[in-house]
């Protein structure tokens, strides 16, 4: 019997139904749902278990009823999918083709290993050296990153060129709403800069952004490339704070804290 029928024969089992229940129940959830999709034979309940169908070839309808009739919630979803490894350096996936926020999935995942490195109490070693993420990691107290009301998770879309030697697509990010005006020159090197993510008419970007006096911001490109062409034509021109553009907040996090960052959250500044 394939892992996951086992997971859902363990399902049924923990409300001591049969498989003749779950269609009576199945029947019912598809009245208060008005659609007849959700129903489910005892007959395919035994094969779906048994790996006779594959699970793969269910309808969602179907999955989604027992996960409801199971009241397994999201869990159960998480452990019927194919078990699968979180690659750092290759997403044989690819991004979007645009910089965007996420919520959940693969890269939500990536960004959530990523924050575990962020902890004080984590040790820095003297050589670089691999460490693989097990998941398993325990922590006293919650990181500051964690809070999403602040913070949100973007990655960088394929056509954001902004900082494309800086970043590279795909790279995840971490951003703080709360520090959303661009500065006047505070940092003491190029590579020092903030980066910002800005919502513009034609897509969102991470870039460096200078403030005018006009109550406009101009998208700065990087030093190593100065002739390569912005992302969109209309990002050579100043944008206008709150009608051309809006300030998400800053970049803190792409692989590692920024420093200025860290000594806002250690309060160093």
């Amino acid at each position: 019997m394939p892992d996951r029928g086992k997971k859902l024969r363990a399902y049924r089992n923990a409300w001591g139904w049969t498989t003749r229940r779950v269609e009576e129940f199945s029947r019912k959830l598809a009245e208060i749902w008005d659609d007849p999709e959700y129903v489910i034979d005892a007959s395919y309940v035994s094969r779906i278990e048994t790996g006779d169908v594959r699970l793969s070839c269910v309808a969602f309808a179907k999955v989604e009823g027992m996960i409801e009739m199971y009241s397994t919630g999201i869990k159960g979803y998480s452990d019927l999918r194919p078990k699968r490894r979180i690659s750092f350096v290759e997403d044989p996936l690819d991004g979007p083709p645009r910089t965007r926020v996420v919520q959940g999935g693969r890269y939500a995942e990536k960004t959530s290993a990523l924050v575990h490195t962020m902890y004080a109490d984590r040790d820095i070693p003297q050589v670089t050296k691999i460490k693989p993420f097990t998941g398993k990691d325990s922590f006293d107290e919650i990181h500051p990153f964690q809070n999403r009301k602040r913070y949100l998770r973007a990655v960088v879309g394929l056509q954001d060129t902004c900082l494309r030697h800086k970043l590279t697509p795909g790279t995840m990010l971490i951003v703080d709403q709360e520090w959303n005006t661009i500065p006047k020159y505070d940092f003491f090197i190029e590579d020092e800069r903030p980066m910002f993510l800005i919502d513009t008419h034609f897509g969102m970007f991470c870039c460096w952004c200078d403030s005018l006096d006009d109550g406009t911001i101009k998208v700065v490109r990087h030093p190593a490339s100065p002739l390569s062409p912005l992302p969109h034509r209309q990002l050579h021109a100043p944008l206008k704070i709150n009608r051309d553009v809006n300030i998400i907040g800053e970049v803190v996090f792409w692989g590692t804290e920024s420093r200025r960052h860290q000594e806002r959250r250690m309060g160093r500044r």
